[in-house]
């Protein structure tokens, strides 16, 4: 018998792994690459259709600049970049800065584009929930749950 926590998913479309959303506030704390800040107007547009690829091109220059700059394809993290705070270099920083207990961040994958629409080889964000047969609507729920707790802090912030 095995027990334990699945942290990772194989993705049979793409054969590779990718980080489980459920287990992101157990190993954020751990990890200390594959971490994006990006500003809660792009945030915004990645949780408007969950599970969607958006093209990093069509994000704002400070978000591409951060993508490019810290983030490798595969498995990643995104989290929100208020005006006024600095960009956590760690996921302890980030698990440390949360005081609800959950952090602000997402399970990700940055990957080539395998859309006929999108330009060849153009890198997409695509933000990840988990689907389970008769809750297909769990994603979309997240999504808007996560983006109205970003919404929150973004409003208690000032923004």
């Amino acid at each position: 018998m095995f027990a334990g926590i699945r942290l990772l998913a194989h993705d049979r479309k793409t054969n590779e792994y990718r980080l489980v959303p459920e287990t992101l506030p157990t190993v954020l704390r751990h990890m200390t690459s594959q971490l994006a800040a990006l500003p809660v107007s792009d945030l915004e547009t990645l949780l408007a259709r969950p599970g969607a690829a958006v093209a990093v091109n069509a994000l704002y220059r400070a978000a591409q600049k951060e993508v490019a700059k810290y983030l490798r394809p595969g498995a990643c993290v995104l989290t929100p970049r208020f005006v006024g705070e600095a960009r956590a270099t760690s996921g302890a920083q980030l698990a440390s800065q949360s005081s609800e207990g959950e952090p602000l961040a997402l399970a990700a994958a940055l990957q080539p584009s395998s859309s006929s629409s999108a330009a060849a080889g153009e890198m997409v964000l695509l933000v990840q929930f988990t689907r389970a047969r008769g809750r297909e609507h769990a994603p979309r729920a997240a999504a808007k749950a996560m983006l109205a707790r970003i919404r929150a802090r973004a409003r208690a912030l000032g923004e």
